[in-house]
């Protein structure tokens, strides 16, 4: 059955009307960042050097911190999705991220090539077996932030 659900859910995902949605909240919903509020806020009030500040631009702290930040906002975007389609529910016990048709799900995301973001160390999920799915993300590091934080543009393919 897991098999079954696991082809389920990566067909699920793998829907371009599925995966636009998913772009287009977390496009929304990245503006929340604190460290993107205060850019909007500096350009705002005259202090920043410019308008024309792209994602690659800020130092490795900040843009770490929209990384972290977007991850997430996925794991709860992601959940919410699955919903639409699976029997779901948000884990909050340490288990996992989210049940799937009774079966504990862990949700670990990467921005990179060669990497997972988070932990699976706690000891209830040592215990017990645990599925996963893997989504990449990032960021389109040309973007003007402004645009982004402004609603002037929509990515995503």
């Amino acid at each position: 059955m897991t098999t079954t659900l696991c082809a389920d859910i990566r067909d699920f995902f793998a829907n371009p009307v599925v995966v636009k949605e998913i772009v287009q909240e977390l496009n929304e919903e990245i503006s929340y960042c604190p460290i993107l509020r205060n850019l909007k806020r500096e350009i705002a009030a005259g202090v920043a050097p410019s308008k024309n500040i792209k994602f690659s631009d800020p130092g490795n702290e900040d843009r770490n911190e929209v990384y972290v930040y977007l991850g997430r906002i996925l794991e709860s975007v992601l959940t919410c999705k699955l919903a639409k389609q699976f029997n779901v529910l948000k884990d909050r016990t340490s288990a996992g991220d989210v049940i799937i048709n009774s079966r504990v799900w862990e949700i670990k995301g990467t921005s990179g090539n060669n990497s997972w973001t988070g932990s699976t160390h706690a000891s209830k999920k040592e215990d017990d077996a645990i599925d996963f799915i893997g989504i990449k993300y990032g960021i389109d590091e040309n973007v003007n932030v402004y645009d982004v934080l402004e609603r002037n543009i929509v990515t995503g393919k």
